[in-house]
């Protein structure tokens, strides 16, 4: 995907948004997670972790580059 192309999606993405009042899983699978495939993450791949334990954090998502977090 060029990254014009990205920006349109992120930009139509987030208008669909703008100003409503939505919950957390709304939020996540309506937002978040189709944001993450725009960037080119695979929410699905063993390089996205969701709510995993940091230390004593459990941040919603964590990402791997090459394996590392």
């Amino acid at each position: 995907m060029t990254k014009d192309k990205a920006k349109r999606e992120i930009e139509t993405l987030i208008s669909n948004f703008h100003n409503k009042k939505i919950g957390e899983a709304d939020t996540e699978s309506k937002l978040i997670e189709p944001l993450m495939a725009i960037l080119g993450w695979d929410i699905k791949s063993e390089d996205v972790s969701k709510r995993e334990q940091l230390g004593q954090n459990f941040p919603d998502y964590t990402f791997k580059i090459n394996g590392s977090r």
